[in-house]
């Protein structure tokens, strides 16, 4: 079964719903991939789907986490 996949906006959307009200795509999503090394198909967060990358529910998971670290910053 295919894994459902997300845009960087539908990511920060969803972050958002979860209450962290100050995620944007940019800088913080931005800043949050390139700091865990994302893209990297090896982590799993993620695929290229011809030449877009797409996101998989584990990246919004690991957004949520980041954020709750980060105390009020995005809240």
């Amino acid at each position: 079964m295919e894994r459902p996949k997300f845009k960087a906006g539908q990511v920060a959307a969803e972050v958002k719903k979860a209450g962290f009200t100050k995620f944007r795509i940019n800088p913080e999503h931005v800043e949050l991939w390139r700091s865990e090394d994302a893209k990297n198909p090896a982590k799993g967060y993620g695929a290229d789907v011809a030449g877009t990358w797409y996101w998989y529910e584990s990246q919004i998971n690991r957004c949520v986490e980041l954020c709750v670290a980060a105390g009020d910053k995005y809240r």
